[in-house]
């Protein structure tokens, strides 16, 4: 790696110790940075290894490692830290209400950034810093994690040769899952509220679980119930592919289907009461400055702040086991063609820190896989057919790519434009 050295911010948060477990093994120098470094201790013990025991994850720092204070909310703290490295992994959530500010000081800086977001909001306000990005040459890759960047990568490998890509649809079931504190908040706050759906060509609002459908997938899952929620995917994939239609759904259990789309619904009304209240506010003189949504925004967040804080964290010694299935309908050499690609595995947070760490010192070596900076979709930031040849060999993962040559029965291919839903 040669001089370079990677950042990583929230390095005392869960999914902050996996990545700075990665680097310990890697050969490049870091720097991690919280606000509360004198917290920070590796995670002991590593996933169980295929036909092995566990392996022991290093205990200790080695010397090409350093622990320093920073604060997302503290610019002068962010930039000392930013001036010591050259990419930063931004593993410090929720990224709705810490992201931004962290993507606008790594831009100043002339530093990339990947970040492990899963959240709508804060990738939109990201794409405001697209321009300058681009004209700097720096990379701003937004979700670099297992559930978008494995989801993206294979839309991406599903798609190619295909032309006037009508639908791309994107299914996750994940088994025993226990989120951390982090994760919970980040849920909640990408949830609560209304996300954006694209739907021939436009993006449109739409509340959690408005619709569900049935997904055949592999053990232990089978047939399953999944309901629409604002996935990153929306906005990601649309970077490099034309897709009309692109929608993400979520395993659920099947009798939750129709409560979640009421939940749905009433969680999105009071925010557009809040934004009904600042539309007549602008009719009546006194300019619709959103105060009246930004109120209700904090309250959500008090409330979701002290959610998140219920449960414990997650299990290391039983890795989870989840499937991404990603489904494309587009115009081939023969016409209309259907792909399918399920990616399968164990581990989503250990999973994704390899992922982004692996990104990070592929883009220090080598650049990104378009060529230039941006505000890039993970296709972008690496290669997809790279990305998975590398995790497939990984041990403690069982990441195995599937192609889904005919569609199943349950699981009807992405629509085109303008036809209805089940």
């Amino acid at each position: 790696m040669g001089g370079h050295t990677i950042g990583v911010l929230g390095a005392t948060g869960h999914t902050g110790r996996r990545v700075c477990s990665v680097l310990e093994r890697s050969e490049c120098r870091w720097i991690g940075a919280a606000r509360a470094p004198s917290r920070f201790a590796l995670p002991a013990p590593a996933a169980p290894r295929r036909g092995g025991s566990a392996q022991p994850v290093p205990r200790s720092r080695s010397t090409r490692s350093e622990i320093v204070a920073a604060d997302a909310t503290d610019r002068d703290s962010l930039d000392r830290f930013l001036d010591r490295v050259d990419l930063v992994i931004n593993c410090a959530g929720p990224y709705t209400e810490l992201g931004l500010p962290v993507a606008q000081a790594a831009l100043s800086a002339g530093v990339h950034l990947l970040d492990l977001s899963g959240e709508q909001v804060y990738v939109r306000e990201c794409e405001q810093l697209d321009e300058g990005a681009s004209r700097s040459g720096v990379v701003l890759g937004n979700a670099m994690g297992v559930e978008v960047a494995l989801s993206d990568c294979a839309a991406a490998l599903a798609a190619r040769g295909l032309s006037a890509i009508e639908g791309i649809r994107v299914a996750g079931a994940v088994s025993g899952f226990r989120t951390s504190r982090a994760s919970r908040m980040s849920a909640l706050e990408a949830i609560w509220g209304e996300g954006v759906r694209r739907t021939g060509g436009r993006f449109e609002r739409a509340a959690v679980a408005h619709e569900s459908r049935q997904f055949d997938l592999h053990a232990p899952f089978g047939v399953s119930t999944c309901a629409w929620y604002p996935g990153v995917e929306i906005l990601t994939i649309p970077r490099h592919l034309s897709a009309a239609t692109v929608a993400t759904y979520i395993r659920v259990p099947a009798v939750a289907s129709a409560p979640l789309k009421w939940m749905g619904a009433a969680a999105a009304l009071p925010l557009r009461l809040a934004s009904a209240s600042d539309h007549m506010a602008g009719f009546g003189g006194n300019g619709g400055s959103g105060m009246a949504r930004k109120g209700l925004r904090r309250c959500l967040r008090l409330v979701r702040n002290a959610a998140g804080r219920l449960g414990g964290e997650p299990c290391t010694e039983r890795p989870s086991p989840f499937e991404i299935r990603v489904e494309v309908l587009g115009r081939g050499t023969s016409g209309i063609e259907y792909r399918g690609v399920s990616v399968l595995g164990r581990d989503p947070y250990g999973l994704s820190a390899e992922i982004v760490v692996r990104s990070a010192l592929r883009l220090l070596e080598h650049g990104p896989a378009v060529g230039r900076g941006g505000v890039l979709a993970p296709a972008q930031v690496v290669d997809p057919g790279w990305l998975f040849s590398v995790l497939e060999p990984l041990d403690g993962y069982d990441l195995e790519v599937r192609d889904l040559e005919e569609r199943n029965r349950d699981s009807q291919p992405p629509q085109a434009p303008g036809s209805e839903s089940r």
